[in-house]
């Protein structure tokens, strides 16, 4: 994505991300179903114009795709960081404070069974 508005498309990218994507379940913007994937792409293309034809153009297709994978990781290691902001304190009062636009029980899941999980305890 380049060009005078490739920043606004990729913030657009961001935001249809939070706003689309599960946190359950899910590790990784290649671990998200095609349903989803697409849902999120066609928000950045209701607004901004992705190339000549961008269902056609693989090129384009594959840039946004390797631009959502990491927006997604962005995602997930800035929840971790509010997360370990709080470490310490008593296990309630850190599920009291999830994130914006981040639901209670996501951010429990997240808590309890995503970092808890011994592959992401190795990395």
């Amino acid at each position: 994505m380049t060009g005078k508005y490739a920043t606004p498309a990729t913030n657009e990218l961001g935001i249809q991300i939070r706003t689309l994507c599960p946190l359950k379940d899910v590790k990784s913007w290649l671990d998200l179903d095609e349903t989803t994937k697409a849902a999120v792409i066609q928000g950045v293309l209701d607004k901004f114009q992705i190339g000549d034809d961008f269902h056609n153009d693989l090129q384009a297709q594959e840039i946004v795709n390797k631009k959502a994978y990491g927006l997604y990781k962005d995602w997930r290691y800035t929840l971790k960081q509010e997360f370990e902001l709080l470490e310490g304190l008593p296990r309630d009062e850190i599920y009291g404070h999830p994130p914006v636009g981040v639901s209670l029980d996501n951010w429990k899941h997240l808590i309890d069974v995503a970092w808890q999980d011994a592959s992401h305890q190795v990395k």
